[in-house]
């Protein structure tokens, strides 16, 4: 391509016989162009790019894995990130508010007037109440209407006090 610096260039389908290659315009090098080629010799910009532009098979599949590796690894940090946004996970070595987040987490309601809001508050309760089903104590406890009653509870405060009744009540009979 005239007047344009070749930034990328990889296999843009599983069969791989797609080429996607960015360009760079030299006069206005945030400008850049997206082109796709045929990856066979009666394609002109495939036949460009192997000719005039030092492309091979080799580097080009090499490139390929790498261009995967790399968006999957921005993949990763962007759902990492959501998740952090949405207070799903969390970071205790680099979070410092770790226990005002957990405070905010307990005393958090559910916003009925956003459904969105409202959607990643059940997802919250969920996965809390998931990993209080997990902890050792109340897998023992033979509290099983207790155990109930966490099951169906509709806050993170209401299954926090359900499984302290749970504890406090197995400690009681043990």
């Amino acid at each position: 391509m005239k007047n344009h610096t070749l930034l990328d260039a990889h296999f843009s389908d599983n069969q791989r016989t797609v080429v996607r290659i960015l360009w760079q315009d030299n006069d206005n090098p945030e400008n850049v162009i997206v082109e796709n080629a045929q990856a066979e010799e009666s394609d002109a910009i495939w036949l460009d790019l192997i000719e005039n532009h030092g492309i091979d098979i080799d580097w080009l599949h090499e490139r390929t894995y790498k261009h995967i590796k790399e968006t999957q690894i921005e993949f990763e940090d962007y759902a990492i990130e959501v998740a952090k946004q949405r207070g799903l996970v969390y970071d205790s070595d680099v979070d410092s508010n770790l226990y005002g987040n957990l405070a905010n987490f307990l005393f958090e309601k559910r916003n009925e007037e956003d459904e969105e809001s409202s959607e990643i508050y059940d997802e919250k309760l969920f996965l809390y109440k998931l990993a209080l089903f997990e902890h050792e104590l109340v897998q023992v406890s033979e509290k099983t209407e207790l155990k109930k009653e966490l099951r169906q509870s509709k806050s993170i405060l209401e299954a926090t006090k359900k499984v302290i009744e749970i504890i406090e009540n197995s400690e009681n009979t043990n």
